[in-house]
C-alpha cells in the first residue's frame, strides 16, 4: 500500500469510529494516519485537526490546546508566504477552535484576540471569494465574537452588555441569505436566537420572541436535539416533550460558557 492510500484508509477509520463515537479508536488511528506523512503541514495539518476534534469529545483541553497551539504554528508559517485562500481558511478554523478553548477554560481575553483575527480572515475570504461557506464561516465568527464579548463584559465589569447583540444580528442576516435546508443553518439560527434570548432574559426584558425563533429552529431540523428543544420549552412554560432526563435540561440552563459555533 502506498503512503497516499495507506493515510487514506487509517483516515476513513478515524472517521468510521469518530461517526461510531468510539473516540479513542478514532484518535488511534488518526495517529496512525499522522505517522504515515511527511513533515509538509498542508498534509499534517487536516490530520492534527482531526486530533483536535477527538480530544475535545473526550475533554481532553489540554491536549487539544496542545495540538491547536501546534497547528498554529504551522499554519501562520505558511500564511506568512502568499497563502492560497484555503490556507488561510485552515488558520481561521484553527484560530476558531482554539479560542473555544479559551473560552470555556475562561481565558476570554485571548479568545478575544483569536476571536477577532478569526473574524478578519473571515471577512478578508468573503470579500476575496464569498462562497455559501465563506460566508457561513462569516456568520460563525460574528457569532462566536458576540459571545465571548458577553462573558468579558459579565467577568470584568460584573454587568451584562447589548452592545454585541449587533454580531448576533449580523450573524443571523448572513444566515437568512443562505440555504434555510441545511441543518447547519437552522442549528446556527438557533443558537443565535438563543443567546439574544439569554441576554434579554439576565436584562430582565422579554426574551420569549427569540426563544421561540430558537424553538421553530430547532423543530426544523431532522435530526432534533431534544434536550435544546426541551431546554426552550422550559423557559418559554410550555410542556416537554418525553425522552429528556431533567439532569440534562438543568445541566443546560445552568452552563454558561457552552453553545457557540465551531468551524471544524
Amino acid at each position: 500500500m502506498d503512503q497516499i492510500h495507506e493515510t487514506e484508509y487509517y483516515c476513513n477509520k478515524g472517521h468510521h469510529y469518530l461517526e461510531e463515537g468510539l473516540f479513542k479508536r478514532a484518535l488511534i488511528n488518526f495517529r496512525e494516519a499522522l505517522n504515515t506523512v511527511g513533515e509538509n503541514p498542508r498534509e499534517v495539518l487536516p490530520l492534527l485537526l482531526n486530533m483536535v476534534q477527538v480530544y475535545y469529545l473526550l475533554g481532553n483541553y489540554e491536549m487539544c490546546e496542545n495540538t491547536l497551539v501546534k497547528a498554529m504554528s504551522m499554519s501562520e508559517r505558511i500564511c506568512r508566504n502568499n497563502p492560497s485562500i484555503d490556507d488561510k481558511r485552515t488558520l481561521s478554523v484553527i484560530y476558531n477552535f482554539l479560542s473555544a478553548i479559551y473560552e470555556v477554560t475562561w481565558r476570554d481575553q485571548l479568545a478575544i484576540q483569536l476571536y477577532t483575527q478569526d473574524f478578519q480572515i473571515a471577512k478578508d475570504i468573503v470579500d476575496r471569494r464569498g462562497n455559501r461557506e465563506d460566508l457561513y464561516d462569516l456568520a460563525v465568527s460574528y457569532n462566536n465574537l458576540a459571545g465571548v464579548c458577553i462573558n468579558a463584559f459579565l467577568m470584568v465589569r460584573h454587568q451584562v452588555s447589548k452592545e454585541p447583540l449587533a454580531y448576533y444580528e449580523k450573524s443571523i442576516k448572513i444566515l437568512k441569505q443562505l440555504d434555510d435546508t441545511d441543518e447547519r443553518i437552522k442549528h446556527a439560527l438557533a443558537v443565535n436566537y438563543e443567546k439574544i434570548g439569554a441576554v434579554y432574559e439576565m436584562l430582565k426584558e422579554d426574551a420569549d420572541v427569540y426563544y421561540k425563533q430558537a424553538l421553530s429552529c430547532r423543530l426544523a431540523c431532522n435530526k432534533q436535539d431534544l434536550v435544546s428543544i426541551n431546554h426552550l420549552l422550559k423557559v418559554l412554560h410550555q410542556e416537554p416533550v418525553e425522552g429528556v432526563d431533567e439532569w440534562q435540561i438543568e445541566r443546560m440552563m445552568g452552563e454558561k460558557r457552552a453553545g457557540g459555533l465551531y468551524k471544524l
